[in-house]
């Protein structure tokens, strides 16, 4: 930049800011402040912008941590909104890239995608109502996609050993964290750790992504038994201590799920019963200990055999409401309720409401019809009864295709790949998507930044390495 630009920029920038603080002076008002903070966030996307790894990592990151900075921190609830803004520029970004380098985008999963969309549009039209809740739906299920899109195609390439780093502190000061919301005496159903307060769910299935990446170190060789133990139980501590019960049935059904399908990947099925034993005294010792600990913490079961019965079992998936309004839907008998009190003709339950027609919204505008009628049925606690509602069964189905399609694929790549760190992670990909499927049924957490930008971005890495090794 010439010199005499430089300084006539500088003089201008000097002249605006003794106008707002005069301006400041006579109203009375922070002004000067607020600009200084618009400038600084300016400045800061110009910095992300001229980078897209750094532009994709911060945006993953502060999904992860939002909740703890709103809720822990105090950060103004606004800030929710900047993890928006990060994916509007990373979508500018692809769009782009896509004109400056005048290639396609090569993702195989777009046409799935598509047909989800087209679906949605159907829905729009049949059901005839209003763009707003409409758009509102797009935004809250599309973001993921562009992160998905966003890690696939712009420039970041995968550093395995920077991401078990990073799971490696995650888990420790989380548990540090945790301990001081146990003390700190927040209702026990709430303690989280980064994930703010009320967000038990996300935390089981963020720690339950993290322990897919250490049983792959551990198939692959790379940790022993021993270090696989003491990662368990780091984890099951903060289970205990949030009261996350469902990590008890949850983690032993991924073990041993991870461990048939190494064996089965290696064909070396002389092991099996061998792996299958040492992890099952693993696991049944875990679960003891844990539920010993739990009892002694919390005083919600009188025993062990009130935890597990099949009355409670029953209470929290069919049974009758699942809280005590007696107006909440529980998370397998309210696939019925919904298809039975709303979804009462075929093009209903075929696709649904439409999309952001039952989307929660604290603004009326956005709103959908559904969302004001049946709002007091807390649908959205559940992803699929949710998913169900807005957008049938059909489109259920389209929905899970794309998990489907991305487990074959990544079976696939995990024969072609060539470096060792790339196996590892192709492998603990595979124990993600099993993680999603399987927690489907226990909330809604797909849905939130948390959960949803960290398995779309590693999704997107996934479709890399398919380009990388065709």
């Amino acid at each position: 930049m010439n010199i005499k630009v430089k300084k006539r920029l500088q003089g201008l920038i000097i002249l605006i800011y003794i106008l707002i603080f005069i301006a400041n002076i006579f109203l009375g008002n922070d002004i000067l402040l607020k600009f200084n903070i618009i400038v600084a966030a300016l400045f800061f996307m110009i910095f992300l912008m001229k980078s897209n790894k750094i532009l994709l990592i911060t945006t993953v990151l502060l999904a992860i941590f939002n909740g703890f900075l709103i809720q822990e921190l105090h950060f103004p609830s606004s800030i929710q909104y900047a993890v928006d803004i990060l994916t509007a520029l990373i979508l500018i970004k692809i769009i782009y890239t896509i004109f400056q380098r005048k290639r396609s985008m090569n993702n195989s999963m777009l046409k799935y995608i598509a047909l989800i969309f087209v679906l949605q549009l159907i829905a729009l039209l049949i059901n005839n109502y209003s763009t707003l809740p409409f758009i509102w739906g797009i935004r809250n299920l599309y973001r993921f996609f562009i992160i998905f899109v966003g890690f696939q195609y712009l420039e970041v390439e995968l550093d395995y050993r920077k991401v078990i780093t990073f799971f490696k502190y995650f888990v420790i000061v989380q548990l540090g964290v945790i301990i001081f919301q146990h003390f700190k005496e927040i209702d026990f159903d709430n303690i989280s750790g980064f994930f703010g307060i009320k967000g038990t769910g996300i935390t089981l299935i963020f720690l339950m992504f993290i322990c897919c990446f250490w049983i792959s170190n551990y198939v692959h060789k790379k940790i022993k038994i021993s270090s696989l133990l003491i990662f368990l139980v780091l984890i099951f501590a903060q289970f205990i201590l949030g009261s996350v019960k469902a990590a008890f049935f949850y983690i032993p059904i991924l073990l041993y799920i991870m461990i048939i399908l190494s064996v089965i990947t290696y064909k070396n099925y002389g092991v099996l019963i061998k792996k299958l034993i040492i992890f099952t005294v693993i696991i049944v010792g875990l679960v003891m200990v844990s539920t010993t600990l739990y009892l002694k913490v919390f005083s919600d079961f009188s025993s062990a055999e009130n935890l597990y019965s099949k009355e409670y079992l029953n209470s929290i998936l069919v049974s009758g409401s699942y809280n005590s309004d007696g107006n909440t839907i529980n998370r397998l008998s309210g696939i019925g309720t919904i298809n039975e009190l709303i979804l009462k003709d075929y093009a209903k339950k075929t696709i649904g409401v439409g999309l952001g027609n039952a989307s929660p919204n604290k603004y009326e505008s956005l709103q959908g019809e559904y969302y004001k009628n049946y709002s007091e049925l807390n649908y959205n606690w559940f992803f699929i009864p949710y998913y169900v509602l807005e957008h049938g069964f059909l489109g259920l189905g389209a929905f899970l295709l794309l998990f489907i399609v991305m487990i074959f694929k990544s079976f696939k790549i995990y024969n072609r790949v060539q470096s060792e760190e790339e196996k590892l992670f192709v492998f603990a990909y595979i124990g993600c998507v099993i993680t999603v499927l399987l927690t489907l049924i226990y909330n809604a957490a797909l849905y939130t930044v948390q959960i949803g930008y960290f398995f779309w971005a590693i999704s997107g890495l996934i479709i890399k390495l398919e380009n990388k090794y065709k």
